[in-house]
């Protein structure tokens, strides 16, 4: 059955209730100071009203090697990845993100060099097929 009005959105945020209404990239930093200066976490939601088959995340980096992560537990920003595994996330092409409307994916940038993580991260929605 066609759909006759709704939205396809998701959109990456510093936190789930900072999704609604918000357009663009996400400038996303590490933390200060020791090891965690390496990671940055962010969100992605799905902020449409329609359930999307996968998202395309963008990460431009300035030329530092980053590798988008998520984790099968709990992320926490002091500890890691607590409860589960760690999985690399596809950079630039098609992979499963927050599905259902109003749904949140908890993600982490890593930077390979252990230097500062700084990147500017863009999600584009999949439609599903008609």
């Amino acid at each position: 059955m066609p759909v006759s009005t709704g939205t396809w959105k998701a959109v990456a945020a510093s936190s789930p209730g900072d999704a609604p209404g918000r357009t663009g990239p996400l400038w996303v930093t590490g933390g200060s100071g020791d090891d965690r200066s390496r990671y940055a976490y962010f969100w992605v939601v799905n902020t449409g009203s329609l359930p999307v088959d996968s998202v395309t995340y963008s990460v431009d980096a300035f030329g530092e090697d980053i590798t988008l992560q998520a984790c099968s537990g709990t992320w926490n920003t002091r500890d890691g990845c607590t409860g589960g595994t760690i999985t690399t996330v596809p950079i630039d092409r098609a992979t499963s993100g927050p599905r259902a409307p109003r749904q949140a994916v908890h993600l982490r940038l890593s930077s390979r060099y252990g230097t500062r993580t700084a990147a500017r991260v863009s999600v584009s929605v999949d439609r599903p097929a008609p």
